[in-house]
């Protein structure tokens, strides 16, 4: 075994962001040293979930940014309150001439030898390149989305901020050479320094298998910003999907009652929120159906059940209630999706979601509702292992009725080979993590590049 590092790594209040970070702490954690940094108010959320990283030795550390998580016009804040506390906490670990300090107001207690940043905090990431620190970004998405965000320059046209809230266009993975569309000023104000600052890193570390996206992936190591940086695709994490606590065990119990391939599991992400109107549509989908089903559903949307549904929602769990299926308002998503009792996911298409579904060899229903979520989508339908809810794109909307969705979800269930196409990447998945597997390979040379 080489030296023994110790590794910051720094995220952003996002689940989709924090998980695959997370998970990626947990495997260097048993190489290295980790820090793992984050928005204080965002520790809060992760410490109230019980989603803290599994592996003991990883230190938190909440950064001090004021981030207020239920103000909707965080994300407006992200450059003027985020991006000056993650550089302040870098200026704070190391002096200027690069040396590690020993004790830091930021309370990182011992020298730092690398650093591991989301790529959303690129604009920080000049500091480090100042400081003489080596530091890698990490991607939580798909090889498409990094394809989009090196896509993305100065000329990229905006669309008015009226217009796009609910109009915006798909992130889609650019042709060669073109323009992305159209994207929100704020939405560019992001993307744009990951362009403009990925060159000075040493690497790119992805949540990504290299086999799953061959084609993009090629296109990534040949884009003449990515000369002499280092690409690591060391995804999927595949451990965990165990029932960790009381209420995941009963959920647990409650799959193991049902058959095999009869359990309709539908969630559409933390971030995703369900309009009434989709609540209504899904439940009469369910109801036509007639299968048992699992649906993560925020409590302030289960207003919006019809009575069939709402009836023992507070019992389910106990087998009180006269529903089929259970409705949670948080779901172990994970260990569902590992479970034998479960057939089908309607899924956002959400990259962690997104790749759950092949880890657990479970056929999707892709419901994309925005952002890189298409993207994600096509790709599973092109490997097989998903059917495509189509409501078109932000301008030009289409209505999707219950008995459409009842039909598309029935087209999954009824055809094998969409599970057999699901089984043959969750198979592949297991052979790329193990030993001597591409993505086990690529994180042993990540290893031993830190």
């Amino acid at each position: 075994m080489g030296e023994i590092k110790h590794i910051l790594m720094v995220t952003v209040a996002a689940h989709g962001h924090y998980i695959p970070m997370s998970q990626l702490a947990d495997k260097i954690a048993k190489h290295h040293r980790v820090t793992l940094a984050l928005p204080q108010a965002f520790l809060d959320v992760v410490r109230a979930d019980k989603i803290e990283p599994k592996e003991d030795s990883i230190s938190l550390l909440g950064i001090q940014d004021g981030l207020d998580l239920s103000d909707p016009s965080s994300l407006a804040g992200f450059k003027t309150i985020v991006i000056p506390s993650v550089k302040k906490l870098f200026q704070s670990v190391f002096d200027w001439n690069g040396e590690t300090k020993l004790q830091s107001a930021c309370e990182v207690r011992s020298p730092v030898d690398a650093v591991i940043a989301d790529d959303m905090l690129a604009p920080a990431l000049p500091t480090l390149h100042a400081l003489g620190v080596p530091f890698y970004v990490f991607n939580s998405g798909s090889s498409g989305r990094m394809l989009h965000y090196l896509s993305v320059n100065a000329d990229t046209p905006v669309c008015e901020e009226s217009v796009s809230r609910g109009e915006q266009p798909f992130i889609a993975v650019p042709s060669e050479g073109k323009h992305p569309p159209p994207m929100l000023q704020i939405i560019k104000d992001i993307l744009l320094p990951i362009h403009e600052n990925v060159h000075l890193a040493t690497g790119v570390i992805a949540a990504t298998m290299s086999s799953l996206e061959a084609d993009l992936v090629e296109r990534i190591r040949k884009h003449p910003d990515m000369r002499g940086v280092g690409l690591f695709n060391v995804g999927p994490h595949v451990a965990g999907g165990e029932a960790q606590t009381d209420e995941e065990r009963k959920v647990e119990v409650w799959l193991d009652a049902r058959e095999p391939a009869s359990v309709i599991y539908i969630a559409f992400g933390t971030m995703g929120e369900q309009p009434p109107e989709r609540v209504r549509v899904i439940a009469e989908a369910l109801l036509a159906i007639g299968r048992p089903f699992i649906w993560s559903l925020l409590a302030d949307r289960q207003v919006y059940l019809p009575e069939e549904l709402r009836d023992g929602i507070e019992r389910q769990l106990n087998g009180e209630g006269n529903c089929k299926g259970l409705i949670l308002t948080w779901a172990p998503q994970r260990m569902i999706l590992n479970h034998q009792a479960t057939a089908v996911f309607v899924s956002h298409c959400g990259w962690n979601s997104t790749m759950d579904s092949l880890i657990g060899g479970v056929p999707v229903v892709a419901w994309p509702q925005g952002v890189d979520q298409m993207m994600n989508a096509l790709m599973l339908m092109r490997n097989g292992t998903a059917v495509l809810v189509d409501e078109g794109d932000r301008a030009n909307r289409r209505t999707v009725g219950s008995g459409q969705v009842e039909r598309i979800i029935r087209s999954v269930l009824d055809d094998e080979s969409y599970k057999k196409a699901a089984n043959s990447w969750k198979n592949a998945i297991a052979t790329s993590v193990a030993p001597k597997g591409e993505s086990h390979n690529e994180f042993l040379a990540l290893i031993a590049a830190l």
